[in-house]
C-alpha cells in the first residue's frame, strides 16, 4: 500500500493537474471527498489508467490515508 501512495505522490509531484485535483478532492469533507474518488476512480478505469495507480488512490478513501497523503502533496 505505502508504495502504490508513494508512486502516486510521485506522480502528483510530477503532474501539477493530477496534484491539484488530488488536493482539491482531498480538502473536501468526508462524504464528498469519497464520492467524488470513486468517481474519479472509475473515470481513471475507463480511459485506461494504471491498474497501480487507480488502487494507490482507492486507499484514498481511507479518511487517515487522505490527511496523511494531503499533507505530503
Amino acid at each position: 500500500m505505502l508504495l502504490s501512495l508513494g508512486g502516486a505522490a510521485q506522480e502528483g509531484s510530477r503532474n501539477e493537474e493530477i496534484r491539484s485535483q488530488l488536493a482539491g478532492i482531498l480538502s473536501l469533507g468526508s462524504f464528498n471527498r469519497k464520492s467524488v474518488l470513486n468517481t474519479y476512480i472509475a473515470q481513471m478505469s475507463l480511459e485506461g489508467a494504471p491498474q497501480d495507480f487507480i488502487t494507490a488512490i482507492s486507499y484514498l478513501l481511507d479518511e487517515s490515508i487522505a490527511k496523511k497523503f494531503l499533507a505530503m502533496i
